[in-house]
């Protein structure tokens, strides 16, 4: 998730802080992508900057799955596969290298193992709507319509929640109403911790009066 004006905070952050890789990969990382996926010719591009320090941190996991969605968006197999081969052992608990395993395997038609693979990235992260289009594209495969089109309905409100948070600045709250929608998409894909967190903020808010979550 790309939040609006994160990039330039870890910036100034950076500028305290020289030599923090946090600071560093997330500034990058909050980039806006390339318009149209297209790679700029200047050294400063999104890209670019991301190869660069994934040469100095070869084992932040950040990079790693960016660099893994750069290749999975543009339908790179051998590089999702060169990745993948040289994954650190703490991604076993990161849901985003599953997933990418099971879009692997989902574009080699191996079913069975991306059914797996998916899986266990939503186990991880039952918030995974890439994961979860991912798997109903797995179900379309295997004729299972219905199911398909209940989880396509759930990775479509997700994506528009998705929208709606990346444009909130990094200081603002979120209202109310988007906080409502996240506990409904918490609780529809039976994530009980986040649902019951975000339901209890909703309580105290409320409580506190009607115009704090407001926008300004």
């Amino acid at each position: 998730m790309r939040i609006a004006g994160a990039s330039e905070s870890n910036s100034r952050w950076l500028e305290q802080d020289p030599e923090s890789e946090l600071f560093d990969v997330a500034r990058v990382l909050h980039m806006p992508e390339p318009e149209n996926g297209v790679r700029a010719s200047s050294a400063d591009d999104k890209y670019s900057l991301a190869d660069g320090l994934f040469n100095r941190f070869p084992d932040n996991l950040e990079l790693l799955a960016y660099k893994i969605d750069v290749r999975l968006r543009s339908g790179d197999v051998q590089g999702v596969l060169q990745l993948l081969s040289a994954l650190p052992p703490e991604a076993d608990d990161d849901n985003r290298f599953w997933r990418a395993k099971g879009w692997l395997h989902l574009n080699r038609n191996e079913l069975p193992k991306a059914n797996e693979a998916l899986n266990e990235a939503i186990r991880l992260f039952p918030m995974d709507w890439y994961a979860r289009n991912l798997l109903a594209d797995l179900l379309r495969k295997k004729s299972s319509l219905v199911e398909a089109e209940k989880l396509h309905e759930l990775v479509q409100a997700a994506r528009q929640l998705r929208i709606q948070t990346n444009a909130i600045a990094l200081d603002a709250e979120i209202p109310n109403d988007i906080l409502t929608e996240l506990a409904r998409l918490a609780e529809q894909c039976g994530d009980v911790q986040v649902a019951s967190a975000l339901n209890r903020r909703l309580e105290i808010l409320n409580m506190s009066g009607p115009y704090r979550n407001q926008r300004r």
